[in-house]
């Protein structure tokens, strides 16, 4: 209790005195080993954030295509869209609508994109 006081109050100057005979010292002699794992954590936080980003996106990318396929078989037996024989099918507008959201990584898909990628 009285190692607390000593440390606490401003008239005995505990804290200073511990921290500049110590603390400082210790830090001092042992700042390059700080410094590099540091270093070592930064890196591998980084590289971990960037795998995880990728997985991510992978994941997003995934579940979005994965709507579209749902939507389409929602929408497309509604739909009235003339293309070659007069009918349409999630067979023949979801390839081009993979193609088209995977190969321009596009964030948006409006309909106009979809019936362009659908008559090429």
């Amino acid at each position: 209790m009285l190692f607390i006081l000593w440390l606490m109050l401003p008239q005995t100057q505990g804290a200073t005195y511990f921290y500049y005979t110590f603390v400082d010292p210790t830090l001092t002699r042992h700042e390059e080993d700080i410094d590099s794992t540091l270093g070592r954590a930064q890196q591998k936080a980084i590289n971990k954030g960037t795998e995880w980003g990728k997985y991510g996106f992978v994941a997003l990318k995934n579940v979005a295509a994965d709507g579209l396929v749902k939507g389409l078989q929602i929408v497309i037996p509604n739909y009235n869209y003339q293309q070659g024989d007069g009918k349409i099918s999630v067979e023949k507008i979801l390839p081009h609508v993979l193609s088209y959201l995977y190969a321009n990584n596009s964030d948006v898909i409006s309909s106009e994109n979809v019936k362009e990628e659908a008559n090429k």
